[in-house]
């Protein structure tokens, strides 16, 4: 059967986790004096897009850009597309596309 401890024998085994405690929150604290500082950081300006323009532009079925026309010409980009696909076997189309604008 086991000894049972005294009081005095549980008072300095008490006193020895109190102080092993202290000594591990004192590290804790010197640790966290030591980190490095954190470096600000600045943020970088968004590069200005360039402006864009919409144009028509006369397609092949599988996205190759034939002809373009400015967006007001519209019909004519119709046209011109109707015009190709009944002259050879493609199929053109006409579909909205952005462009720089130029200066």
């Amino acid at each position: 059967m086991p000894r049972r401890k005294s009081g005095r024998e549980r008072l300095e085994r008490l006193q020895a986790e109190k102080a092993a405690e202290e000594r591990e929150k004192a590290e804790r604290k010197a640790a966290k004096k030591k980190a490095p500082a954190k470096r600000k950081t600045t943020r970088k300006k968004a590069a200005v897009s360039a402006r864009m323009k919409l144009v028509w532009a006369v397609c092949q079925a599988n996205g190759t850009v034939v002809e373009t026309f400015p967006y007001p010409q519209k019909a004519e980009a119709q046209a011109t597309a109707e015009r190709m696909s009944a002259k050879g076997r493609a199929d053109f189309i006409v579909k909205p596309e952005k462009v720089p604008m130029e200066d």
